[in-house]
């Protein structure tokens, strides 16, 4: 998760890149697992970094889920971490105050657990049937 720090850094750069429509915004990271890591391990420090990070000024609104793979080809990661927040507002004023965050703290301690590479930021649209 440490990469985090890394995917968010883009966030400055994207918002006058990203098209108009996005109602949304993610961060998206594929991960390994450290070691002998264990899936259920994964999700307790997400669960305790979300709960961190919902302290931050802009966190309160962020949704973070974990994605393993289940089936298909062999996996590019051991699991994907995906934060979503409803705006590029809500992002911004999250990202200001990652720095020095209990948050970043945590995530630089997720290097034991597992090694993320650096994820992408999307915008992102619900589309709705006809």
């Amino acid at each position: 998760m440490k990469k985090l720090l890394h995917a968010m850094s883009v966030a400055t750069f994207a918002l006058s890149a990203t098209p108009a429509l996005s109602d949304q915004v993610f961060v998206a990271m594929q991960c390994k697992l450290v070691g002998e890591k264990s899936d259920e391990e994964v999700i307790a420090a997400a669960k305790k970094w979300l709960a961190a990070a919902r302290t931050v000024p802009g966190g309160k609104e962020l949704r973070l889920s974990i994605h393993f793979p289940v089936a298909g080809g062999p996996p590019d990661a051991d699991f994907v971490f995906v934060l979503r927040a409803p705006s590029f507002e809500t992002w911004g004023r999250f990202w200001d105050n990652y720095a020095g965050s209990a948050a970043e703290a945590i995530d630089e301690a997720a290097d034991e657990i597992t090694q993320c590479s650096s994820g992408r930021l999307y915008g992102g649209v619900d589309i709705q049937p006809e």
